[in-house]
């Protein structure tokens, strides 16, 4: 699984990451984006869903660590998750 063209599909989707999106707390638009973006990845919904759940965590877990961010190209798709999780650390 490519991690960068993941989360390039999830960018695309505040409602899958943003709580101040209004669309955020509709567990079933949700699970259709999954899908959605499941089906551009030629895997299942569920399986993105889990490696997008380990990056979020692996992110967090950094960010407060306050450890230099890596130079991959991931954490630049990444750090659009930056401004939701930093309210709740």
């Amino acid at each position: 699984m490519n991690d960068e063209i993941l989360l390039s599909y999830i960018e695309q989707h505040p409602e899958l990451y943003s709580k101040s999106n209004p669309y955020y707390k509709y567990i079933e638009i949700k699970r259709g984006l999954w899908e959605l973006i499941g089906k551009e990845m030629n895997m299942s919904g569920e399986l993105c869903l889990r490696r997008w759940s380990a990056l979020r965590d692996r992110y967090s877990r950094e960010l407060r660590k306050s450890i230099a961010p890596p130079g991959s190209g991931v954490y630049m798709h990444i750090r659009i998750l930056e401004k939701n999780i930093v309210r709740s650390i």
